[in-house]
This record gives C-alpha cells, sequence and structure tokens, in this order.
C-alpha cells in the first residue's frame, strides 16, 4: 500500500510552521516601462509594497478545521490535521514553498486513490509523473548525501522553479514545477520547460496559476490523442483531475510584473523605489546580444579556441558594483542569464548567492549553490541532478 503522509520514512519533525510563526507577507510589484533593448532610457520606476497574505495557525489551535480542506470525491481528507502540518512545514524548509499546500494534498489524495501502491505514477496514463515534493511524502529519496530541494531538479531549473512532475508531451518530455520570485511568498504560476536546442538552454513557458488547471489543460490534450482501451483509463483519470480542479479554489496573488526579461523568458521581480531609483538598473546589452555572446564562448571552447571573457568580466564587474549601490535587479538579470550556460556555473553562484542574500532571498542563495556545485560534477547537463 502507499505510504501515507507522515511516513517514517520520508522526513523527520523539525521546526517551522508547526512553531506557530507568521508567513512572510508577500509582494506586490509595478512593472517598469522600457522603450529599448538597451542605451538610455528614461524608466518609470517600481515600488515595492508588501502586504500581509495569509497568518499560520498554531497546529495546538482549536481553530484546526482552517486548515483542513473539506472532504469530496476528489479530495478526501486522508490526511490529519497533524500530518498536514508536517507536510506544510517540510514544504517550507525542505523547498521553500509555500501557499501551496493545500492543492498537492488535493493531488496526492486523489494520487492515492487513482493507484495506492504507487501514487507518484497514479496520473501515468496522462502522460504525466509526480515527482519532488511529492517523492518527499512518498519517501523515494535515494541520494541522502543531498538535500531535498535538489530532489528531481533539473540542471536548468533556476532556483524560483520547483520541479513538481515530469511529462510526456507531443513534443519530447518536459518538466513542471512551481515558480515563484520570493521563497517566501506562494506560487504565482506553474511553468514548463522547453524541450532544449542547441542555442536556446533553460527555457520556460508559463501554463497556468495552478498545477490543477495545468494538470487538466494538458489532459484533455492528451485525451483527444490517445486511441483505444488506454484511452478509457485516461478519460476516467480527467474526470477526477476535471471534479478536483472545478471545486479549487484559484489563488488571488498580486499579478506577477516582470520588471525585466531574461533568457529563460520568465523575467524578473524585485523591488524598487521610485522615488529613489533604487533596486534595479538596466543591462548594458541586450538579450539576443547576451544570447550570442555566450553561444560564442560555448562554440569557441567546443572548437579548441581560447574563449574570449572581456566582455563576460566587464558584465560581471558592473552587476557586482550595481549589488554595491543597492540594485540587484541587474546583477540577478545577467545571473540567471549566465544560469544558461553549464560552463559558466562557478561565476553565475559567485554572482548570484550575493544577490539572492541582498534580495532576502537567502533560501534561493543555499539552492544556487548547492545546485551548482552538484552540477559541475555531473556530465549529463539535461539530466535531474538527483534521481
Amino acid at each position: 500500500s502507499s505510504l501515507p503522509l507522515t511516513s517514517p520514512h520520508s522526513f523527520p519533525i523539525t521546526a517551522g510552521l508547526a512553531s506557530g510563526k507568521e508567513a512572510t507577507p508577500s509582494a506586490q510589484f509595478r512593472k517598469a516601462g522600457k522603450t529599448t533593448a538597451m542605451g538610455s532610457r528614461e524608466k518609470r520606476r517600481k515600488v515595492a509594497g508588501k502586504s500581509p497574505t495569509s497568518v499560520a495557525v498554531s497546529p495546538t489551535s482549536s481553530s484546526a478545521a482552517a486548515i483542513e480542506p473539506a472532504a469530496s470525491a476528489s479530495s478526501p481528507a486522508l490526511v490529519s490535521t497533524e500530518s498536514r502540518w508536517k507536510w506544510r512545514e517540510h514544504l517550507q524548509t525542505d523547498f521553500a514553498l509555500v501557499g501551496c499546500s493545500d492543492e498537492m494534498e488535493t493531488v496526492w489524495a486523489m494520487a492515492r486513490l487513482i493507484n495506492p501502491d504507487s501514487p507518484c505514477a497514479a496520473f501515468e496514463p496522462l502522460g504525466l509523473t509526480l515527482c519532488g515534493p511529492f517523492d518527499m511524502i512518498a519517501g523515494k529519496k535515494k541520494r541522502v548525501d543531498l538535500p531535498w530541494f535538489l530532489h528531481s531538479r533539473h540542471r536548468y531549473d533556476p532556483p524560483e522553479v520547483v520541479t513538481v512532475a515530469t511529462v510526456t508531451t507531443a513534443g519530447g518530455d518536459v518538466h513542471w514545477g512551481y515558480h515563484r520570485d520570493d521563497p517566501d511568498i506562494p506560487p504565482t504560476q506553474v511553468v514548463a520547460s522547453v524541450v532544449d536546442t542547441k542555442r536556446k538552454r533553460g527555457r520556460f513557458r508559463v501554463l497556468s496559476p495552478t498545477l490543477l488547471q495545468a494538470m487538466l489543460k494538458h489532459g484533455k490534450e492528451v485525451v483527444r490523442r490517445l486511441k483505444g482501451g488506454t484511452k478509457s483509463t485516461a478519460i476516467e483519470i480527467l474526470a477526477q483531475v476535471t471534479a478536483a480542479a472545478k471545486e479549487a479554489t484559484v489563488p488571488a496573488h498580486p499579478k506577477r510584473d516582470p520588471i525585466d526579461s531574461t533568457l529563460s523568458t520568465l523575467g524578473i521581480v524585485v523591488p524598487y523605489d521610485e522615488s529613489t531609483q533604487v533596486g534595479w538598473r538596466e543591462l548594458s546589452v541586450a538579450d539576443d546580444t547576451l544570447a550570442a555572446y555566450l553561444e560564442s564562448l560555448l562554440e569557441a571552447k567546443e572548437k579548441g579556441g581560447q574563449p574570449d571573457f572581456t566582455e563576460l568580466d566587464r558584465l560581471i564587474t558592473f552587476g557586482n558594483i550595481a549589488n554595491d549601490e543597492c540594485d540587484p535587479g541587474q546583477a540577478l538579470k545577467l545571473g540567471l542569464d549566465l544560469f544558461t550556460m553549464v560552463e559558466l556555473d562557478s561565476d553565475t553562484a559567485n554572482l548570484l548567492s550575493p544577490t539572492y542574500t541582498l534580495l532576502g532571498r537567502t533560501k534561493f542563495a543555499e539552492v544556487i549553490e548547492k545546485h551548482t556545485a552538484e552540477s559541475r560534477r555531473r556530465s549529463d547537463e539535461h539530466s535531474a541532478l538527483q534521481v
């Protein structure tokens, strides 16, 4: 049978939500206007405003019903209140995920009903396998020497993305993940990796605001393509996903408005003060130009030549200066762009780690350090860092 949510083989109890501490408020941002890809311009400035979104309820409180979603055909109450607090605690401490536990509990409960012996494989008739945090529930960690947040993480997953499923599509195998700009705010969207090509690595596309919505849309596409007996099984599972998606409440997050683009296409969101013009400054090179330059470094290395790192050194120096002058947005964009090249892992970590710390996103700093260190030890850049 499947392991319960609080399987002794999956994780111990540590401090976190169980302490009853308040969840970190989410941030609201406005977009900075741009007129050209590079060069000087008059920029509309961004102001970061904080507004509380939720407060964690102590597990010893009599308000347990506040965190116990009502049972239904698609989302039965299969776990105890104590188990839910442990689950939420470990999502926060091990994956830096907050505000999405209700949806993940719904998906897991549905998976256990469909396939009690192997819940992570429950949606495979729809071409989808649960992983990452869901493996934590199932106690599937095989590399005890690595932290949980590297589990199922792929080479080009930035710290802002937590992989939750691997998916077979008509265009090839991809993976899905929750995306958030800060480890202390709930995910605002579910994104999918784009199948890599030589000149375009680490690209993502936005699927939907929630995992259930992404599963529903994907499931419908799969069912349309299937024939025979496999289609009937997929239809039955899709019916359960449909029911769960209809019952679920879509979180009312502030509209995400990136201040700048990145080569991954996800963009960045950082606090920006309009009156002082502090928080972000534009990179001195356009995205296409930077992408072509990074590719030229790789091509020179592949041909046995000596790459010219002069421009790269200049950009990194400017990024560090921007951090010193409290404009971490520039270094964040540059660091995430460099992240699309495995050959630049050391430069990426050295730039992004202090940038995340300056932004107060210390968990992301830990993720990028461990991620790039593990990546350098692996030769297959397209596989998950931990299997």
